[in-house]
């Protein structure tokens, strides 16, 4: 398991589609 910069891109993806399912839940 790779702890570093692998992880660190997982979670920068993870808070950008968050941000995208949170403006998509404020549309509805």
């Amino acid at each position: 398991m790779n702890s570093g910069i692998g992880s660190g891109r997982e979670a920068v993806v993870l808070r950008r589609l968050e941000k995208k399912i949170n403006i998509v839940k404020d549309k509805d």
